[in-house]
Formats: structure tokens, sequence, C-alpha cells
């Protein structure tokens, strides 16, 4: 093919889409949001195109093939992206082309750029919201288990007398404050004491009936939270 016949089907198959360049909108910032166009460069334009689209379109600076797309996302993460085409591109200006001009042009057509097609946002979000839900679930399992165990321990007669005992020595001690004149100082003091020895002599109770210390323990602390939390 001749030159003069090259640069003439240069600007037949061109023309319709040269006639409309536009701009791309450049992405925009809102705290963390970011919304607006995107153009992903590709390839270089063809050698035996260069100077003849060059010309046709004016660009200043060299022509790229490329992608054009729209898109949405956070913290410059893409969550959503649409518009997506092929194009000619020189700065922030492009041209759109057909997936059969792009195949006219460079012989094939590339594939589209992955944060288009795959926009780690989205995979990001994905994410966050399964760790938030796999979170929960875990959540409401220690939950549930932590109220059958303490179902379990109340349904025990030796903690339920146990609790039963703490309670007793806890209102006989508050009995005996009411009836002295004791001075305002020092009383939270006294109280924690008589609590810890009230705690103590119920835990004695229970490895007196079998029960591990350390077990006794944390269980009589367990129902004694709980009660206390729903009283």
């Amino acid at each position: 093919m001749s030159r003069a016949a090259l640069v003439m089907a240069t600007a037949l198959f061109f023309a319709a889409m040269l006639l409309a360049p536009s701009q791309a909108e450049a992405r925009r910032k809102l705290v963390f949001i970011t919304h607006g166009d995107a153009i992903e460069e590709l390839a270089d334009v063809p050698t035996q195109f260069r100077i003849e689209l060059q010309q046709a379109t004016g660009a200043k600076e060299p022509l790229k093939v490329g992608y054009f797309y729209s898109g949405f996302g956070v913290f410059g993460l893409d969550i959503w992206t649409w518009g997506g085409t092929y194009c000619l591109t020189a700065d922030d200006t492009y041209w759109p082309l057909t997936d059969e001009q792009m195949i006219k042009l460079l012989g094939h057509a590339p594939s589209r750029p992955w944060n288009y097609s795959y926009p780690p946002g989205l995979f990001l979000l994905g994410v966050l919201i399964g760790g938030g839900t796999v979170y929960t679930i875990q959540r409401r399992k220690k939950a549930a288990a932590a109220q059958a165990q303490l179902e379990q321990l109340l349904q025990d007669p030796r903690y339920k007398q146990a609790v039963e005992q703490f309670i007793d020595d806890m209102r006989s001690s508050q009995a005996a404050e009411e009836g002295a004149e004791a001075p305002a100082e020092g009383n939270e003091a006294e109280e924690a004491a008589r609590g810890e020895e009230a705690f103590n002599r119920a835990v004695q109770y229970l490895v007196d009936r079998g029960i591990e210390r350390e077990e006794a323990t944390k269980n009589l602390g367990l129902l004694l939270n709980a009660l206390a939390a729903s009283a």
C-alpha cells in the first residue's frame, strides 16, 4: 500500500472518532472517597499510524493506546468501575475506539486493565465484610458457650451453695457495718476486704467438696460477675 493510500485509509478509519475528542475528568477526592475518570496506558501506537494520527488529533504529546473508564472508591482503590472503552490518549484527552478499531490498529484487543475488571477496593470490602461476619459469629459462639457454662455451674448444687454463702456473708457484714458508727474514711477498703474474705470462704467451701482451688476460684468469679451484671 502506498503512503498516500495508507494516509487516506487511516483518515477514513478514524474520522468519526477524531471529530469529538473528550477530556477525562480527573479523580476527585472527598476526604477518603475518590471518584472520577482514569486512563490506563496499554501500548504505543504502531509506527505506521503515529504521524498521521498525531497530525489528525493535533495532540501535543505522543499518542498512546489506552483504556478509559470511570470509577468510585476509597483511598484510591476502586470499588466499582463502569464505562470502560479502548481509546487513543494524550495527556488527559482521549479518543474512544471500538473493539473492531482496536483490533485493526494493533492486530488484537489487549487485555483490559485488571483494576477495571477486578476493582481492588471491591475485594478489600469483601474481605472486611467477611472478616466482620466471622468475628461476629465467633463472638456469638463464645457468648453462647459462656452462657451454657454458667447454666451448667448453676445446676451444680455445690456452686449454688457457695454463691448463697457468699451473699449471706456480705449481707451479714453489711448489717454489722450499719449497726456500728464507722468513720466514712476507709469504708471502701474495709468493704473490699470483707468481700475478699467472703469470696475466699466460698472458694474454700468448694475446695472442701472436691473441686480444685484454681477451678473453683475461676468459676465462682464467673458466677458472681454474671449475677452482678444482671442485678
